[in-house]
């Protein structure tokens, strides 16, 4: 099992002599992660590690092999697509099927169209180009396979239109009229005008009923959190924040408070590095002004003091981040987070159903703000001088229950309000009206040069 997950953590990080160090123990290249479901090469192809990806077909590596349902039932192709690896698409369009569907009934074509925020629009459309290219060769194949099959039978049609001469059919005609049995009357009432002794019945019974109109039908009732209408023509404004106000300061106060200051991106893997580690400071604010999310979110706030009168603490508003591409901002500022298959979620596909609570029936949040910038970076950790932008929230994580270890897409917890992850470092919400988009944050990434004697005594 040690070597198991030793292989899968070397296919991610893209260490290929890991993973052949490792692989060298297994038994078997398809294995699945024990804890996600994913194959090795959807790992490789899903991160964007071609070397990798070829090694495993060169060792007899399925390219067909899925996730479990756990991981989402993708192939590799699939992973690739999601990832906007147009590199890996190309490669492992050549090898084999690319139409194949997973849990959630998405071919790779679909996935290229909505993959991951991170990706690149350039990179998406390479995916997306060299997926429907192979579709066409594809069928142009079939085509020719079929023009080749089909053309001795056009050859033939002359035998087969001389058998279909013979005409018996109007002699049966004929013998049709001839009422000898009850059975005979009665197979011969769809055809004759006998209809016409039925009609007048049901005419009757039709007045009878537009004396008696029916009632007019109920009105659709609107299900308790479906505020999709509300939230499709909802439009933030993001306002900037001056630096010199008591609000801008507050943040401030409010962001450091928010910083763990044990990433290992920022410290333990650049002090490795013989770097050090990074500080990171707001140089830019704007407020997101949106009423629909403001309102929900207050209307949320009052239930839950209604359900928890005398535990404050249960409806205490805190503080949590959100890191994505630049791109989607004003998106989520407009609609905040959405569950995944929300009529309003442009996300199509998932790269997994949720760690610590299924995506379909939830949103995830981070308590601190450090370990959303890799997501608003393209993947990658901020180095120093580099900056990005994060969403900070209002927060109403209510009665929360801490899940101890992974557990893909489980559901909420009944008789609770979320899940928080196994060091604390993360929210699961069951209800998206739980957040509302506050401030975008504008971070800066410095090194960390103060020393010991600078704190003092």
């Amino acid at each position: 099992m040690a070597s198991l997950r030793e292989a899968f953590d070397a296919a991610f990080a893209g260490n290929l002599a890991q993973v052949k160090k490792s692989a060298t123990k297994l038994k078997n290249l398809d294995a699945q992660n024990p804890d996600r479901g994913t194959t090795l090469m959807y790992t490789a192809a899903r991160f964007g590690h071609l070397t990798i990806v070829k090694w495993l077909v060169e060792r007899g590596a399925s390219i067909n092999k899925k996730n479990t349902e756990e991981g989402s039932g993708s192939t590799p192709l699939h992973g690739a697509c999601f990832g906007g690896h147009h590199t890996i698409v190309d490669y492992l369009c050549k090898l084999g099927p690319i139409l194949q569907e997973n849990a959630f009934g998405d071919t790779p074509l679909e996935d290229a169209k909505n993959p991951h925020e991170d990706v690149r629009d350039s990179d998406k459309k390479k995916c997306i180009n060299l997926i429907k290219a192979r579709i066409k060769e594809i069928e142009a194949e079939d085509e020719a396979s079929n023009s080749e099959t089909d053309s001795p039978v056009k050859k033939q049609p002359k035998p087969a239109a001389k058998k279909k001469e013979p005409k018996p059919a109007p002699k049966k005609k004929t013998k049709k009229p001839e009422p000898e049995s009850e059975s005979d009357e009665e197979s011969s009432e769809s055809e004759k005008p006998v209809k016409k002794k039925k009609s007048p019945k049901p005419k009757p019974k039709a007045k009878e009923k537009n004396k008696n109109p029916p009632s007019p039908p109920a009105p659709v009732k609107k299900a308790k959190n479906d505020d999709t209408e509300e939230l499709r023509n909802a439009k933030a404004k993001l306002e900037k924040v001056d630096r010199d106000c008591e609000e801008f300061w507050d943040l401030e106060n409010k962001f450091n408070g928010c910083l763990q200051g044990r990433n290992e991106d920022y410290v333990a893997a650049r002090l490795k590095k013989g770097k050090k580690p990074l500080t990171f400071i707001v140089r830019e604010v704007k407020k997101v002004i949106n009423p629909v999310l403001e309102k929900r979110y207050q209307a949320f706030l009052t239930e839950m003091k209604k359900k928890y009168p005398s535990e404050k603490d249960k409806w205490r508003e805190r503080t949590s981040f959100h890191g994505s591409a630049q791109k989607n901002i004003q998106s989520i500022a407009n609609t905040s987070l959405l569950r995944f298959k929300h009529p309003l979620n442009p996300c199509k596909s998932q790269s997994d159903d949720g760690w610590f609570g299924t995506n379909r029936k939830g949103v995830y949040v981070s308590r601190y703000a450090e370990y959303t910038f890799k997501y608003a970076n393209g993947g990658e950790p901020l180095e120093d001088g580099d900056s990005c932008e994060v969403i900070m929230f209002k927060t109403l994580p209510g009665k929360s229950i801490r899940i101890a270890e992974v557990n893909l897409g489980m559901d909420p917890t009944p008789g609770y309000d979320s899940h928080s992850s196994p060091t604390y470092l993360e929210w699961y919400l069951f209800d998206e009206a739980q957040l509302c988009p506050a401030y975008v944050l504008k971070v800066l990434a410095k090194e960390d040069t103060r020393t010991a004697a600078d704190d003092g005594d």
